[in-house]
């Protein structure tokens, strides 16, 4: 359950009430902006019309809406000269966002066959999606040494689980020495009342991200780095409502097997990722929730 708010304080529920008439969101203060006050809201609701506000003080400035994606929102906020009404729903998420004690970053992905998933990120990220016209939100998930867990897609796991039901692929990450471990898993989620209950999680990627010696042209987690050795599936319900694993991302470069890491922790640990290709194929979901889980 999402923790509870001091007393005056709103809390996420309450803020997310608000839109529940939205079809997506993203809501964030700009960290280049020195007062606490300035929040930009981005939102479309049932009829496709939108609009991106932000609150400066007790002044909202609306735009026509200029999708989910921050530095696309921020952009056009900086460009746009006309502005139109700022609508209700603007007005009332910016007044509880306004009034939340600490940092608050709703994002909206609409990746995978779930629609649209709102990850709402405090210290830790909690999901949102929309079920019998409102957000139902889950419990807090990390992404390890990330701010917020890697988000690889929603999928529609509902025929597989014989109720409603999403399955999320979120990856996480430790670091040891050179070498950035990532394990990406499928997690399921029911609704249970107003949230997101987690019916249980299942392998679906591996990799080792390492770190070479002198400067590297290439940032963490960036997929055209050849130092990384990677393998993730992806989820797809079949008629008889067994998942199918599909591969979605594979880099397994013969030049990395058996290659010394550089920083004292032998050679690369391949193995175990090659080993996740082992799971392409039909499962029932069941068996694959009762899987041990690997530790990390």
């Amino acid at each position: 359950m999402p923790p509870k708010a001091t007393a005056g304080q709103p809390t996420i529920d309450e803020l997310l009430a608000d839109a529940s008439d939205l079809e997506g969101v993203a809501l964030f203060q700009d960290e280049r902006i020195e007062s606490a006050l300035k929040w930009t809201v981005s939102a479309t609701g049932r009829d496709q019309h939108g609009a991106t506000c932000m609150r400066d003080g007790d002044a909202t400035h609306c735009i026509a809406f200029a999708g989910y994606e921050r530095q696309g929102i921020l952009d056009a906020l900086a460009r746009e000269a006309s502005s139109i009404p700022a609508p209700p729903w603007a007005i009332a998420i910016l007044d509880h966002a306004t009034k939340l004690d600490g940092p608050l970053d709703i994002a909206s992905h609409s990746e995978g066959t779930a629609g649209i998933v709102l990850d709402v990120h405090e210290d830790t990220s909690r999901f949102a999606v929309k079920r019998d016209g409102a957000w139902r939100l889950s419990g807090p998930y990390d992404g390890g040494r990330s701010l917020r867990p890697f988000y690889f897609g929603a999928f529609d796991l509902s025929a597989a689980v014989g109720e409603p039901a999403i399955g999320l692929a979120l990856g996480r990450y430790t670091k040891e020495a050179c070498v950035r471990a990532e394990t990406d898993e499928l997690v399921v989620l029911v609704t249970d009342g107003d949230h997101l209950a987690e019916r249980g999680r299942t392998l679906l990627g591996l990799a080792d991200w390492v770190a070479p010696a002198g400067e590297n042209p290439f940032g963490p987690f960036d997929d055209r780095d050849p130092n990384h050795y990677a393998v993730r599936l992806a989820p797809r319900v079949l008629p008889d409502h067994r998942v199918q694993l599909e591969v979605a991302q594979r880099h397994t470069p013969t030049a990395l097997r058996g290659r010394d890491t550089g920083c004292g922790l032998g050679v690369i640990a391949t193995a175990p990722i090659d080993a996740v290709l082992g799971r392409v194929g039909p499962h029932r979901l069941a068996e694959l929730l009762a899987e041990p889980r690997i530790e990390e």
